[in-house]
């Protein structure tokens, strides 16, 4: 099976004593017919599981595992795997209206295909962003699920796909307020925000007296 680091191969033990196992690797589908036909990326070990890291995302590999009896291989038992890797380090930041998110793309992928589901209507965004996309349709305090996905050339399906709901809220910039006393228990609260539809609440003692559209 693949993993975001490399492709992991395991195999049954065997039933024979003194043996331990050999893996052979080729690029491409073509599984190794002889321990001769590939690379040896593992020879002697005694684990029935390797971790293969030194895999490019978006290419095929072949493996073959033989057990090995003082110097003598058996029957290959092989299997091939395309190994896919996913974005990494996703950011998103706001802007006001504009949702920007930002990636690293692996190696060997051609960009990548943005989604964004609101409202349970899925859309594509763009189909070939290399490390980022702005969204400026969006509204505040409605809910985004986007999805990421790293492109192959020829390759028709991928996996690796990266998916965050972000929820877009008005940012309010600081502001000042100011307080004039009117006449015993009494004063006039004011402040300078600049925004509209806005909810804003006076507290006083850290009680809600006042909640203002």
């Amino acid at each position: 099976m693949t993993k975001e680091n490399g492709i992991t191969i395991n195999w049954e033990r065997s039933l024979e004593r003194g043996v331990t196992y050999c893996v052979v690797r080729k690029k491409g589908q073509d599984i190794p017919k002889t321990e001769k036909d590939g690379e040896h990326i593992k020879d002697d070990i005694n684990e029935t599981l390797y971790q293969d890291n030194e895999v490019a995302p978006g290419s095929y590999y072949s493996y073959a595992v033989f057990t090995k009896r003082m110097g003598i291989y058996s029957t290959l038992i092989g299997k091939s795997e395309l190994y896919i890797a996913g974005v990494s380090n996703v950011r998103y930041e706001q802007n006001g209206k504009v949702i920007r998110i930002s990636w690293t793309l692996p190696r060997n992928s051609s960009g990548a295909t943005i989604s964004r589901l609101f409202n349970g209507k899925s859309e594509v965004l763009t189909n070939n962003a290399q490390t980022s996309y702005e969204d400026s349709n969006v509204e505040y305090n409605n809910s985004y699920i986007y999805t990421i996905q790293a492109n192959y050339i020829n390759l028709s399906s991928s996996t690796g796909v990266v998916s965050d709901t972000i929820k877009p809220t008005k940012i309010i910039d600081p502001f000042d307020i100011s307080i004039v006393k009117i006449q015993d228990n009494r004063y006039k609260v004011s402040w300078d925000i600049l925004y509209n539809d806005i909810d804003l609440h006076v507290l006083v003692d850290k009680k809600n007296v006042k909640s203002i559209k």
